[in-house]
């Protein structure tokens, strides 16, 4: 479709340029043979020379427009390499819905693993974990925070189209204080909407650069979970930052 509307605008564009460069010119011409009719104060060479600059003219206009079509273009394609090249020098890592899992989640133990998954072509360093922040509803404005239940040491690995297990664990004894009261938050006595936040640090190996990835998502948890129950992960959102960007704001 489009090879065809380009050949339709050349064939256009040839037509038009024959009429106006032969056909014009021989009309006036014929026009001013006769010597009669009306009577102008100038001859055919000077309709002709106007004639000309006109077509000049419109040749200069016709010569900006495609400079300025390129031109756009030529920017369009320098951005789609820019942002090729930032996603490529960006390490990213998405939550792998297929083997995240809630085991346990009660008022006393909680325990929660999520898979992270490397999609791009680059190994990429898990610097950091921050512990994972959880809203019991959305009009709860106090969080809470499960554990990250294993010290990373710094520059652990994850391979390209590998998917890394971390592990979120906090437990009191049932005699105890508990970690939160989750009753209150049920929706129809059946589940909990949990709005959770994860922070990461990463980087690629061999690199200095170091970025902030932050995860936003929903949980949803039965209040009663088994072997034959799961939770979801759902309306997954992330941002990532470089973190010289974070300190220089």
């Amino acid at each position: 479709m489009v090879k065809a509307m380009k050949k339709y605008h050349i064939i256009v564009l040839i037509i038009t340029t024959v009429v106006l460069s032969v056909i014009v010119p021989v009309i006036i011409n014929e026009c001013y043979k006769p010597n009669v009719g009306y009577i102008t104060l100038w001859g055919a060479q000077d309709v002709l020379a106007y004639f000309g600059e006109i077509l000049g003219a419109l040749g200069s206009i016709f010569i900006g427009v495609i400079a300025l079509a390129q031109s756009k273009q030529a920017n369009k394609i320098s951005d789609r390499l820019l942002q090729l090249e930032e996603k490529k020098n960006t390490p990213y890592l998405f939550i792998d819905i297929t083997k995240s899992s809630v085991e346990t989640f009660n008022n006393h133990e909680i325990d929660i693993s999520i898979y992270l998954k490397n999609t791009t072509d680059n190994v990429i360093s898990i610097l950091g974990v921050n512990d994972l922040k959880m809203f019991p509803s959305l009009l709860e404005k106090s969080a809470f925070y499960v554990p990250f239940s294993t010290e990373w040491t710094k520059h652990y690995s994850v391979l390209p189209s590998q998917s890394r297990q971390i592990n979120f664990f906090g437990e009191v004894p049932k005699k105890d204080e508990p970690l939160n009261n989750f009753e209150e938050h049920y929706i129809n006595d059946t589940f909990l909407q949990m709005t959770c936040e994860l922070t990461l640090r990463l980087g690629y190996v061999n690199s200095s650069d170091e970025f902030e990835q932050i995860y936003e998502f929903f949980l949803m948890i039965p209040k009663h979970i088994d072997k034959h129950t799961v939770a979801h992960f759902e309306s997954i959102e992330s941002s990532i930052i470089k973190i010289d960007t974070i300190e220089n704001v």
